[in-house]
């Protein structure tokens, strides 16, 4: 009866671990920054930060792909569009001057 409650504990646990692990799976980091730096980092609209941003968090929670936008005065804007299979562990993105 012991293996029984064992076996049967493990099944119940089996899914609720497996859909906490999904959860984490849409997310993914990216260390970003820019040349030069100071540029402005949106994702999907939402303002992160200012390049030599230390670590980005992307969240594909809702969408399959988010928006990577970054903006400098005097500068051509920089658009991309990534999936979650797509992402880098580290962009540097080379400014235009208009």
């Amino acid at each position: 009866m012991m293996r029984t409650s064992r076996r049967f504990g493990a099944l119940v646990l089996l899914p609720v671990l497996l859909a906490v692990a999904g959860c984490r799976s849409h997310i993914r980091y990216v260390d970003l920054d820019s040349k030069p730096s100071g540029a402005t980092v949106y994702v999907n609209g939402e303002k992160k930060g200012v390049t030599r941003a230390a670590r980005l968090k992307l969240e594909f929670k809702d969408s399959p792909r988010v928006l990577i936008q970054l903006n400098k005065p005097r500068y051509r804007p920089i658009f991309q569009f990534w999936s979650r299979g797509e992402v880098p562990d580290e962009k540097i993105f080379m400014l235009e001057v208009e």
